[in-house]
């Protein structure tokens, strides 16, 4: 039977480099495995990862975060970081208050609209009492003498209206229609 090899990775001894040419290549080397670590790390945990690493020998600063460096440190400095649930609890309250916005504008439109019917129907009925005639709708027999002249005064004046555009009307019927600039000109030079 074949033996599997030793899988086991190899644990190594973290000391101090002492040689100055390996002591800067040796974070150069191994800076994009631990900022894929960082990153795999914040996805495998569902959870918002910063490294910052200051180098005190020529003072570079190398960060990664995800889902980014700002966004994590943002959050902490502003203190978000103190209840997890904060950002579910806000989203929540926020619809809730639409919600309420909202019940509170539909009632308002529905009572609009109940006032509306209402101001309808009065003025229905005040359309079929009968206090509120037309004066083509009276009777002759029962009106007054003054009521009477007016209601002559009336018809009279719509007899001359109608007059008026009938004449009109017969007047525009025999008045010939200009030509069209166009027949008007072939006319001419023919």
């Amino acid at each position: 039977m074949a033996t599997k090899p030793n899988t086991r990775k190899r644990k190594f001894e973290i000391k101090k480099v002492e040689q100055k040419i390996k002591e800067r290549m040796t974070f150069p080397k191994h800076e994009v495995g631990l900022f894929n670590k960082v990153t795999e790390l914040s996805i495998l945990c569902e959870a918002e990862i910063a490294l910052i690493i200051n180098s005190e020998k020529n003072g570079n600063l190398h960060a990664c975060g995800y889902p980014s460096t700002d966004t994590v440190i943002q959050r902490f400095v502003a203190g978000r970081y103190s209840d997890p649930n904060r950002y579910v609890r806000d989203d929540e309250r926020k619809k809730q208050q639409a919600l309420e916005s909202l019940i509170l504008q539909y009632e308002a439109s529905e009572a609009q609209l109940e006032e509306r019917k209402m101001h309808l129907q009065a003025m229905s009925q005040i359309m079929t009492d009968s206090f509120f005639n037309f004066w083509w709708e009276n009777s002759i027999e029962e009106m007054s003498l003054g009521d009477l002249e007016n209601f002559k005064a009336s018809l009279e004046n719509l007899k001359l209206n109608l007059v008026a555009i009938a004449q009109e009307k017969k007047f525009n019927s025999l008045r010939p229609q200009p030509l069209s600039i166009v027949s008007s000109l072939t006319d001419i030079k023919s």
